[in-house]
Protein backbone atom coordinates (compact mmCIF):
# COMPACT_ATOMS: atom_id res chain seq x y z
CA UNK A 1 0.00 0.00 0.00
CA UNK A 2 1.26 3.49 -0.87
CA UNK A 3 1.20 6.13 1.44
CA UNK A 4 -0.79 8.91 0.07
CA UNK A 5 0.31 12.81 1.18
CA UNK A 6 -3.42 15.26 1.61
CA UNK A 7 -3.52 18.06 -0.64
CA UNK A 8 -6.42 20.74 -0.26
CA UNK A 9 -6.92 23.21 -3.60
CA UNK A 10 -8.14 26.70 -3.01
CA UNK A 11 -8.99 28.15 -6.15
CA UNK A 12 -12.23 30.39 -6.95
CA UNK A 13 -11.71 28.48 -10.31
CA UNK A 14 -14.15 25.38 -10.48
CA UNK A 15 -12.44 24.14 -13.83
CA UNK A 16 -8.76 25.61 -12.50
CA UNK A 17 -9.62 23.10 -9.50
CA UNK A 18 -10.21 20.38 -11.57
CA UNK A 19 -7.11 20.53 -13.34
CA UNK A 20 -5.32 21.22 -10.63
CA UNK A 21 -6.85 18.22 -8.56
CA UNK A 22 -6.05 15.72 -11.82
CA UNK A 23 -2.73 16.40 -11.63
CA UNK A 24 -1.95 15.90 -7.88
CA UNK A 25 -4.22 12.63 -7.85
CA UNK A 26 -1.89 11.36 -10.41
CA UNK A 27 1.53 12.45 -8.36
CA UNK A 28 -0.08 10.45 -5.74
CA UNK A 29 -1.82 12.76 -3.58
CA UNK A 30 -5.35 12.16 -1.98
CA UNK A 31 -7.39 15.83 -2.14
CA UNK A 32 -9.07 15.63 0.56
CA UNK A 33 -11.13 18.99 0.04
CA UNK A 34 -11.67 21.88 -2.35
CA UNK A 35 -12.18 25.43 -1.17
CA UNK A 36 -13.40 28.31 -3.04
CA UNK A 37 -12.49 31.11 -0.75
CA UNK A 38 -9.75 31.75 1.71
CA UNK A 39 -12.10 31.50 4.49
CA UNK A 40 -12.96 28.19 3.13
CA UNK A 41 -9.47 27.32 3.00
CA UNK A 42 -8.89 28.30 6.66
CA UNK A 43 -11.57 26.31 8.21
CA UNK A 44 -10.70 23.57 5.82
CA UNK A 45 -6.99 23.58 6.90
CA UNK A 46 -8.14 23.12 10.61
CA UNK A 47 -10.50 20.36 9.62
CA UNK A 48 -8.05 17.76 7.42
CA UNK A 49 -4.93 19.25 8.55
CA UNK A 50 -3.37 18.93 4.42
CA UNK A 51 0.36 18.02 3.79
CA UNK A 52 -0.07 20.44 0.99
CA UNK A 53 -2.03 23.75 0.23
CA UNK A 54 -2.31 25.17 -3.25
CA UNK A 55 -3.77 28.70 -2.63
CA UNK A 56 -4.94 31.23 -5.42
CA UNK A 57 -3.23 34.60 -4.51
CA UNK A 58 -6.73 36.11 -6.40
CA UNK A 59 -9.86 35.14 -4.42
CA UNK A 60 -13.04 36.99 -3.77
CA UNK A 61 -13.07 37.79 -0.18
CA UNK A 62 -10.20 36.86 1.67
CA UNK A 63 -7.16 36.86 -1.20
CA UNK A 64 -4.36 34.50 -0.88
CA UNK A 65 -1.84 36.30 1.27
CA UNK A 66 -3.91 36.69 4.20
CA UNK A 67 -5.14 32.92 3.60
CA UNK A 68 -1.68 31.94 3.88
CA UNK A 69 -0.98 33.85 7.27
CA UNK A 70 -3.86 32.29 8.77
CA UNK A 71 -3.07 29.06 7.69
CA UNK A 72 0.68 29.50 8.99
CA UNK A 73 -1.40 30.23 12.60
CA UNK A 74 -2.78 26.93 12.33
CA UNK A 75 0.05 25.27 11.36
CA UNK A 76 3.94 25.51 9.57
CA UNK A 77 3.63 22.11 8.58
CA UNK A 78 1.13 22.67 6.09
CA UNK A 79 3.36 23.58 2.89
CA UNK A 80 2.14 25.82 0.78
CA UNK A 81 2.07 26.19 -2.97
CA UNK A 82 1.02 29.85 -4.01
CA UNK A 83 -1.00 29.98 -7.46
CA UNK A 84 -1.27 33.16 -9.70
CA UNK A 85 -2.14 33.88 -12.89
CA UNK A 86 0.28 36.24 -13.43
CA UNK A 87 3.76 36.70 -12.87
CA UNK A 88 3.07 39.44 -10.20
CA UNK A 89 7.08 39.53 -8.42
CA UNK A 90 6.53 41.44 -5.31
CA UNK A 91 3.16 40.18 -4.53
CA UNK A 92 5.39 36.24 -4.61
CA UNK A 93 8.32 37.15 -2.79
CA UNK A 94 5.81 38.27 -0.04
CA UNK A 95 3.83 34.93 0.07
CA UNK A 96 7.26 33.53 0.34
CA UNK A 97 8.33 35.33 2.83
CA UNK A 98 4.99 34.93 4.68
CA UNK A 99 5.93 31.45 4.74
CA UNK A 100 4.67 30.15 1.51
CA UNK A 101 6.94 27.16 0.00
CA UNK A 102 7.16 27.58 -3.37
CA UNK A 103 4.76 28.98 -6.56
CA UNK A 104 3.26 28.00 -9.68
CA UNK A 105 1.96 30.42 -13.03
CA UNK A 106 -1.58 29.46 -14.29
CA UNK A 107 -2.17 27.72 -16.83
CA UNK A 108 -0.79 24.73 -15.30
CA UNK A 109 1.77 23.11 -17.28
CA UNK A 110 1.28 19.35 -15.61
CA UNK A 111 5.20 18.52 -15.49
CA UNK A 112 6.02 21.89 -14.15
CA UNK A 113 3.79 21.22 -11.34
CA UNK A 114 4.68 17.90 -10.49
CA UNK A 115 8.44 19.56 -10.31
CA UNK A 116 7.01 22.27 -7.89
CA UNK A 117 4.95 19.84 -5.39
CA UNK A 118 7.66 16.97 -5.71
CA UNK A 119 10.57 19.02 -4.52
CA UNK A 120 8.75 19.93 -1.30
CA UNK A 121 9.79 17.81 2.10
CA UNK A 122 6.62 17.14 3.55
Amino acid sequence: MTFKLKALIADDSRVMRKILKDILIKENFDVVAEAANGDEAVALCKEHMPNLLTLDIAMPGKDGIQTLKEVKLISNDIKVVMITSNDKHDIILEALKLGADNYITKPYEPEKVARVINCIEY
